[in-house]
């Protein structure tokens, strides 16, 4: 699938399916095939977009610092590109983030939102998280080492049970390339600590589907509840999982999505 030149960047991205746009947005480190678990089911009903943000996987950034509103007006911008004049905009984690932020900033180009495991701003201990996976990186130890270390804040109680599941995430994490590199995730999780969306979540008017896990320890779904309370269209569901809901609960995201893009 191709790069297009979209806000000053090379953006690399992958389209599926036909009917309504859906664009969906990865979290803090995460490439676009962090939506593979749901993109194909999503497909057949409509047209879903994925890309890589700035600085990871193949969309290279400049060496500048940037925060979520530069990351929501890209994802804009490849809008733009892909004459797309409006679009539900899907986001896990640090997606939410982006897409709420687009929906701020460019309300008449996002006709919904999906928050998949959301938060109002970046708690203290799930900064801590991250700012150790850095330390970690820095040291030199590999995503293939580091990824172990941050399973249990990725996943539920059940899904780690598996053991046999679980080691074959490690072994596939630890085959593939890094998505990113140290100095970008870094620039990633400095713009993920300074957003912060409790001063304007009152002047999002999009109707909003709202996804949290049960068990997310970085996201808690307490997090998801204050947001539902503050967007003035929008519905919860809690998932039996925790912050990777995607991987753990892809039927009943899938069925949740299609029901709310479909009303």
């Amino acid at each position: 699938m191709p790069m297009i030149a979209a806000g000053g960047l090379e953006i690399y991205y992958e389209e599926r399916g036909t009917g309504a746009p859906l664009v969906c947005i990865a979290g803090l480190g995460a490439a676009h095939d962090a939506w593979a678990p749901v993109r194909g089911p999503l497909a057949e009903k409509f047209r879903v977009i994925v890309f890589d943000n700035r600085g990871v996987g193949r969309t290279r950034a400049p060496s500048a610092p940037f925060d979520i509103d530069c990351l929501a007006d890209d994802t804009c911008a490849l809008l733009d590109a892909l004459a797309v004049p409006a679009a539900c905009l899907a986001g896990h984690s640090m997606g939410c983030a982006i897409a709420l932020a687009a929906a701020r900033r460019h309300p008449a180009r996002v006709a919904r939102l999906i928050l998949c495991n959301p938060c109002v701003r970046l708690r203290a201990r799930s900064e801590f998280v991250f700012r150790t996976n850095a330390h970690l990186w820095r040291a030199g130890l590999s995503a293939g080492r580091i990824f172990p270390v941050i399973m249990p804040w990725l996943f539920s109680e059940a899904w780690l049970a598996d053991q046999s599941r679980a080691q074959a995430l490690m072994d596939a994490v630890a085959a593939l390339p890094a998505a990113q590199t140290a100095a970008d995730f870094e620039r990633q999780l400095a713009a993920m600590v300074a957003f912060d969306a409790r001063e304007w979540l009152d002047q999002i008017r999009t109707p909003a589907l709202l996804m949290a896990g049960a068990e997310d320890l970085l996201t808690p779904p307490e997090d998801a509840r204050a947001l539902a309370e503050r967007l003035p269209r929008a519905q919860l569901a809690v998932l039996p999982a925790a912050h990777m809901s995607l991987a753990e609960a892809p039927d009943r995201c899938v069925k949740l999505m299609t029901e709310f893009l479909s009303s």
